[in-house]
Parts: C-alpha cells; structure tokens; sequence
C-alpha cells in the first residue's frame, strides 16, 4: 500500500501525489485499489511489486489514464484507458469489464500485467463512471 497520512491523503506507491480527498468511490479505486467501504480490491496476475506493496490503476495508467509508459516489471507500454479511448478500440462497456475482471478482450488473454481485479458489480460501475471522466 502506499503512504497513508493522518489527514487522510492517500499516495500510491511509484505515482504522483494522489488527491487529498475523492469525489466518488470510482476515483478512490483508480487512484488506491481500495473502494469506499475501505476493502483492498482483490486481484490475480499482475506484476509482483503489485502484490507486495499495493496499487492501483493509476500506477500503470497514469493520473489521466492515458498510460504510454512501461511499468516496472512489465513488458509492453500500458495503454490508453479512458473511455473514448476504449470505445475508439471498439470496446463495448462490457468488453471493458470483462477485461478489467478477467484479463481478456476478444477472446485474447491481455497482457499478463494487467491484474484480473476481482470487483463487485457496484465497485466496477462506479470504475467505469469514473473511466468516463477521464475524457
């Protein structure tokens, strides 16, 4: 997990300076992994540091959710998440849950950096809202 503060700032490991507060429990999953219940989402797969230390979405796909970058342990570039962009891949909302809980997208397995998050269907929701805001 990354550093909690007293006065309720979250930052997630390896990111930027998160917010101070979040406006709804899909930023709060973005940025920490953690819904608005104070549960860690779980997940299989991804990259170890992932497992050890905590993260969330923001840490491979950046603030703005345009990814571009390797991240550590990983092979490929993180990809462009937010939603136009996903839709602009020909993405149905449901193609873009079923990647985000079971890793896969046109019956191909993603990339084996991309957790498989294990969300409830409000959790997931309230994600994709917050995927949509990032336009």
């Amino acid at each position: 997990m990354g550093s909690g503060y007293g006065d309720g700032r979250y930052y997630p490991p390896g990111c930027c300076q998160g917010p101070v507060s979040f406006e709804s429990n899909g930023e709060r999953i973005y940025y920490t992994g953690i819904n608005d219940e104070g549960e860690r989402i779980p997940f299989t797969g991804g990259p170890t540091w992932l497992r050890v230390h905590g993260g969330s979405c923001v840490n491979c796909h950046g603030r703005d959710g345009t990814g571009g970058f390797v991240p550590m342990m990983c092979d490929e570039k993180s990809p462009d998440i937010r939603y136009s962009a996903l839709v602009e891949e020909g993405m149905s909302e449901d193609e873009i849950k079923t990647a985000i809980t079971k890793g896969v997208h046109e019956n191909e397995t993603l990339n084996y950096c991309m957790p498989r998050w294990q969300m409830g269907e409000r959790d997931l929701n309230d994600l994709i809202s917050y995927l949509k805001k990032l336009d």
